[in-house]
């Protein structure tokens, strides 16, 4: 049995979101907050020793993710820090779940080179809270969006045995 805490930041792309279209002729720019998150997870662990040197690490986590708000900014250009806020977002905090492998070479007993991957998996229910003023008649206010949240990780790392 093991655990792991880990946080992760991702890009929010921009080419996701559109420039709203009554602003006239003014030249602006999305300005986004990154999506984080923070991760505990508990779970089995299994090493396969291939010789003194090789061993191969298998895991399956089970834990749960802590999310943050943000927001989607829109930057007019050539106005001193105009800037409003298109959009915030306020994701819920979920259940994640985690499978990793690592292949690691032992250079003295007591350290080695690991390569590994892992593999992140939760479901996200996300809720948007768009700028009135730059909503169509009809349009709501509120979004509210579920969906996965999906990453993989890849690395090297030194691992120390005590």
């Amino acid at each position: 049995m093991g655990g792991q805490f880990t946080t992760a930041s991702f890009p929010f792309y921009e080419s996701k979101v559109s420039i709203p279209l009554n602003l006239g002729n003014k030249d602006a720019d999305i300005v986004t907050e990154a999506l984080g998150n923070l991760n505990l997870s508990l779970g089995p662990y299994y090493a396969l020793h291939f010789s003194d040197k090789c061993n191969l690490m298998l895991k399956g986590l089970l834990g749960y993710s802590f999310t943050a708000n943000g927001q989607l900014n829109l930057k007019i250009k050539k106005q001193e820090e105009d800037i409003t806020t298109l959009a915030s977002y306020e994701p819920d905090n979920t259940v994640q779940i985690t499978a990793g492998l690592a292949f690691t070479y032992n250079l003295k007993s007591n350290l080695g080179v690991t390569l590994y991957t892992d593999f992140n998996h939760s479901y996200v229910k996300c809720k948007y809270i768009r700028n009135k003023d730059f909503l169509d008649p009809g349009e709501p206010e509120i979004l509210i969006k579920e969906t996965p949240f999906n990453y993989k990780t890849i690395g090297i790392r030194l691992t120390g045995y005590f």
